[in-house]
């Protein structure tokens, strides 16, 4: 596991303040790691176990890299060093995927313990969503049956399996910009209707016979 601590800061007594509280939360100094910027990490290949970031990193780079960043380190708890407790801090904790931030002029090691348990906890946690989530849509995408989601509201595709877009004939692209009444013969769309109109309980329900409409049928 890694232990690395990377502090993303180009003021040195920042740093210094924050390998402080790590080192007395019984972290080794060789683990914690200083960068000026976001873009030291471009050629890192490695992810730390927590990452703390200035908040100044938007003077120094663009929403690309921001975005970036937030993408790469996504599994990784991030915590934020602000300045202030503002409406531009929460923004920037949204910016960047950070779980937490700290006041840097408030920081206390009770406060400093507190936040970085509660930052590792909450990624964890969302990691382990993550998993769940990632791993039903393996199961989704690769089952051999054609599968879909819909919007209840607008009745929009929101994803398809591949054995709907083999079976349909339709791209992705064509399923992500039709409802499922494209799919249907009009003489069945009063029926579609009542049926999504319908107020479903939990469970299977499978006493609907329907026709579809394949790409070939259209051209």
């Amino acid at each position: 596991m890694n232990k690395s601590i990377w502090i993303i800061d180009k003021h040195y007594a920042e740093f210094a303040l924050i390998r402080k509280f790590a080192v007395a939360c019984n972290h080794s100094n060789e683990d914690i790691v200083q960068y000026t910027g976001i873009e030291e990490l471009k050629q890192e290949n490695t992810q730390p176990a927590i990452i703390f970031l200035n908040n100044d990193f938007e003077d120094h780079h663009t929403e690309n890299d921001i975005a970036a960043f937030k993408l790469k380190y996504e599994r990784v708890p991030i915590i934020l060093l602000a300045s202030d407790d503002t409406d531009i801090t929460t923004r920037q904790v949204k910016q960047t995927g950070a779980q937490d931030y700290l006041i840097k002029t408030e920081i206390t090691l009770p406060l400093f313990q507190k936040c970085v348990q509660y930052a590792i906890d909450r990624k964890q946690f969302l990691n382990t969503l993550q998993q769940s989530k990632d791993e039903y849509m393996y199961i989704f995408k690769h089952h051999p049956l054609p599968m879909w989601l819909y919007d209840t509201l607008d009745l929009r595709f929101i994803a398809v399996n591949d054995a709907a877009i083999y079976y349909y004939g339709y791209s992705e692209a064509d399923f992500l910009s039709m409802t499922i009444k494209d799919i249907r013969p009009k003489e069945d769309l009063d029926a579609l209707m009542k049926t999504v109109n319908r107020d479903y309980k939990s469970g299977f329900y499978d006493n609907n016979h329907w026709t579809h409409i394949k790409k070939t049928a259209n051209n």
